[in-house]
């Protein structure tokens, strides 16, 4: 088990991590606001994954903006840095990619 004290050792302890995140997407319907309903969280993308490798995080105070290397699904890391905010995402780590070979997309 591992013991995570703060967000700057997590950053600094896991920067060779690959993550996948979903972000949430902003609903403004009467029925999406309600309360009433099961978790129903609807995702950009139609839910599916981004591969990120986190680069920056950023201290917001009540929230952090992390800064992610987009990775496509053959490896090619991004030259974009794309920010998510860390309450806006759904944050997950699969074993399998990991492995994945990375190299540096040159076309951007």
């Amino acid at each position: 088990m591992q013991q995570i004290t703060d967000m700057e050792t997590w950053v600094h302890d896991n920067e060779d991590r690959i993550y996948r995140y979903l972000i949430y997407k902003k609903v403004f319907t009467p029925y999406e606001q309600q309360s009433a309903f099961i978790d129903e969280s609807i995702y950009e993308n139609s839910g599916h994954y981004t591969l990120g490798k986190l680069t920056e995080a950023i201290d917001l105070g009540n929230d952090w903006l992390l800064g992610f290397r987009t990775i496509s699904d053959d490896g090619r890391i991004s030259g974009i840095l794309e920010f998510v905010k860390l309450s806006e995402i759904r944050l997950e780590v699969f074993d399998y990619d990991q492995d994945l070979e990375l190299y540096e997309d040159e076309e951007e």
